[in-house]
């Protein structure tokens, strides 16, 4: 059981650090694909919904596009 604990311990840490590196060293912009996908599979794995952004607006065309590609990559997740 410590394993377990220890191994979603480590998921969370490198999703927390893929967003880190995609905004502050790839410049990306706030709710981009990377932050998206690990925001959907932390909420998927843990049941706790965060927001990286909580200052950026959360609409928009562009939102809605990466929302729908970030769902369906965490959807097929398990088959990767």
């Amino acid at each position: 059981m410590p394993i377990v604990f220890f191994l979603k311990l480590l998921l969370l840490v490198a999703a927390i650090g893929s967003v880190f590196v995609g905004k502050k060293i790839l410049h990306l912009k706030d709710d981009n694909l990377v932050e998206e996908v690990v925001e959907e599979v932390i909420k998927n794995k843990s049941g706790i919904d965060i927001d990286f952004t909580p200052n950026s607006p959360e609409t928009g065309e562009s939102f809605l596009k990466v929302k729908k590609i970030s769902q369906t990559v965490v959807d097929n997740i398990d088959k990767i």
